[in-house]
């Protein structure tokens, strides 16, 4: 039976990618109680597997990942340039992918564009759902913010709120 293809979402900083990271790894936690879940960050990620190199405890590294129903690593794209660790990624996302294991990744470029990442990494990464998220519209901003102030303030003057909304996206009077 064939794996269970990688959910990759990219978009910029603060669009909530890590959010939706950790809330998928806590939904299909409730949902699956049983199921070994874990969300980590790619700079642990690396870290760990360094470490367990260094320390000769790489099959235990590698059995702890193996193990694992859902892998979910934040910030995937900090993977390139680092040859070692991608060879060991590609290693134990194809034996996630073996046993139809779920692969969660976020990204702020489309893998595509991640410098220096190896081809067979970039066409795995693709080869799944891919999710672009992209910063919200103005009307969008404002209407999120409109929500979360009327939780807090019931009469915040409308002015100042538009004021945030346009602030926020860095482009005053979009």
């Amino acid at each position: 039976e064939e794996g269970i293809s990688p959910l990759f979402i990219h978009g910029p900083h603060g669009v909530g990618k890590t959010h939706l990271l950790q809330a998928a790894c806590k939904k299909i936690k409730e949902d699956n109680p049983d199921w070994k879940v874990s969300f980590m960050t790619c700079e642990y990620f690396v870290t760990e597997f360094c470490s367990s190199v260094v320390g000769s405890k790489r099959e235990v590294f590698q059995r702890k990942i193996i193990e694992l129903d859902v892998l979910a690593v934040d910030d995937i794209h900090k993977l390139g340039k680092k040859t070692g660790t991608q060879r060991e990624f590609m290693y134990l996302s194809n034996e996630l992918n073996n046993q139809n294991k779920s692969i969660l990744l976020s990204s702020l470029v489309h893998p595509g564009d991640i410098e220096a990442l190896d081809d067979g990494l970039k066409s795995r990464f693709m080869s799944g759902i891919m999710v672009p998220i992209n910063k919200p519209s103005y009307p969008t901003r404002l209407s999120i913010l409109g929500r979360h102030i009327k939780k807090q303030v019931k009469d915040f003057p409308k002015e100042e709120l538009e004021y945030v909304a346009r602030a926020v996206s860095g482009t005053p009077g979009e």
